[in-house]
C-alpha cells in the first residue's frame, strides 16, 4: 500500500476504506509513504509499484506500472473522480452506509475546493506531517522530538476516520451537543491515562 508522503485526507481515508476491503492478512500488507525522485522514470517505483496498491501519486507515471492505482488526477490538470477516495469506492463497492457517503462528501469537497476550518480533521493531519512529538517516558533523561512515523500517523488518522464514521452511522452528535462532545473525550482520555505506559 503505498500514498505519496505528507499525504491528505483524501489519500488516508482511500487507504482505510482499501484496507476494509481486503478480507484477510490486513496486517502483513506493507504501507509506504513514498517521495518520486522522478517523474519520467523513478527506480523505487519501479521496483515496488508492479507488486503495490498506490493512491494519489498524482498524474505521474515514473516509468512505473502499479498493480492498482487511485489517483483521480489527469496529466492535463483535470480530474477523473472528485477524490481519490472516491475512486476507490466506486471501484470497490456497491451501495455504502449513510455515514460513509457523508465522509466521501466531506472528502471530495475538501479535496477539490479546500477552504477547510483550521481544526478540520483535514487540516490536522498537515500538521501531524510537520510537528514533532515528545517520545519517551516523562522523567526520563531519553525524551526526544521526533516526527511521527508513517505508521504512527496512519494509526492515529484510521481511528479518527472510523470514530466519525461511528459516530456518524450511531446518530452521535459531537458537534450540537457541546455536553456529550465534552463527556465523550473525558471518557476517552480516562481511559488513556488508566491504561498508558507513559
Amino acid at each position: 500500500m503505498i500514498i505519496h508522503e505528507a499525504s491528505h485526507l483524501d489519500e488516508f481515508a482511500a487507504d482505510l476504506l482499501l484496507m476494509a476491503s481486503v478480507p484477510e492478512r490486513v496486517l502483513e500488507i506493507e504501507f509506504v509513504e513514498q517521495a518520486l525522485e522522478s517523474r519520467e522514470y523513478d527506480l523505487v517505483s519501479q521496483h515496488i509499484w508492479p507488486s503495490s496498491a498506490v493512491i494519489g501519486m498524482g498524474a505521474t507515471i515514473a516509468g512505473a506500472q502499479a498493480r492498482i492505482m487511485f489517483d483521480e488526477h489527469l496529466p492535463d490538470g483535470g480530474r477523473t473522480h472528485p477524490s481519490a477516495l472516491s475512486m476507490t469506492c466506486q471501484t470497490l463497492y456497491g451501495d455504502l452506509p449513510h455515514s460513509v457517503k457523508w465522509l466521501i462528501r466531506e472528502v471530495n469537497a475538501i479535496d477539490q475546493y479546500g477552504g477547510a476550518h483550521q481544526q478540520h480533521l483535514g487540516n490536522i493531519i498537515k500538521n501531524l506531517h510537520l510537528v514533532r512529538y515528545a517520545i519517551g517516558v516523562p522523567g526520563s533523561s531519553k525524551v526526544v522530538a521526533e516526527y511521527l512515523s508513517s505508521a504512527w500517523k496512519r494509526g492515529i488518522i484510521h481511528a479518527a476516520l472510523t470514530a466519525v464514521i461511528y459516530c456518524l452511522e450511531s446518530r452521535i452528535d459531537l458537534i450540537g451537543d457541546p455536553e456529550e462532545k465534552s463527556a465523550a473525550a473525558q471518557r476517552s482520555f480516562e481511559r488513556y491515562c488508566a491504561s498508558t505506559p507513559n
